[in-house]
């Protein structure tokens, strides 16, 4: 009894990890203590088309970083770059240059198995 409950115990804990078990782009922290009050988005490239604004994720100190799901890109090579944006009260939008290009491939489907059988042997 105990043990069963220790098991569901750690399925639940397991389950919020599963949700966010998608590969993400992500840059280092902004440190810096003036300019990572600046930072609020991410702009993000992805194979030259238009950008994706993003807010920004913050670790425990508080500074900001580059965090995207790549969840649901299509399978071959992608290329990314990412920007970051400073959007304050009154002022317009600033955002800085581009970064290197990040190139990097999302594996495609195996293929289909073919020729089922049974054999005496492994």
């Amino acid at each position: 009894m105990k043990r069963d409950l220790m098991i569901a115990l750690f399925l639940v804990l397991l389950m919020p990890t599963l949700a966010i078990a998608a590969p993400f782009l992500y840059c280092d922290a902004v440190t810096d203590p003036v300019l990572k009050t600046l930072v609020t988005h991410t702009g993000i490239y992805m194979d030259s088309g238009a950008q994706v604004k993003v807010a920004v994720a913050r670790d425990a100190a508080g500074n900001p970083y580059c965090s995207y799901d790549l969840q649901g890109l299509p399978a071959g090579q992608h290329s990314v770059q990412a920007t970051f944006i400073s959007e304050q009260a009154g002022y317009a939008p600033v955002e800085s240059a581009k970064s290197v290009p990040f190139v990097f491939v999302v594996p495609g489907t195996p293929p289909v198995p073919v020729n089922l059988g049974i054999r005496a042997t492994p």
